[in-house]
């Protein structure tokens, strides 16, 4: 199981409310992502959110089949206090 940051600049922008962005392989629930964020950043999620993107057959230029995986993400609201690292040093470098 990985947990992958999101660094696009939707997902900053939600870091700056709050809201932190993840990729997730594997099979979890809410509460066992909450656990996981636990112990990775040793910061409390008040709120998560699962968003689930299905798998996708799409063609290339020349016709043939390519399949996207499916991909699952989690959004964490964390108390106003806490903030995770490696959000903020993106923001900073953006600026």
């Amino acid at each position: 199981m990985k947990l992958i940051p999101v660094l696009t600049e939707k997902s900053l922008n939600l870091a700056k409310d709050g809201w932190y962005t993840f990729k997730f392989t594997g099979t979890a629930t809410k509460y066992k992502l909450r656990e996981i964020v636990l112990k990775l950043f040793k910061v409390h999620a008040l709120k998560v959110r699962k968003i689930s993107i299905p798998l996708v057959m799409t063609k290339d230029i020349r016709g043939r089949k390519k399949t996207h995986s499916s991909i699952k993400k989690f959004l964490v609201k964390l108390k106003d206090d806490e903030k995770i690292d490696i959000f903020e040093e993106s923001l900073k470098a953006k600026k």
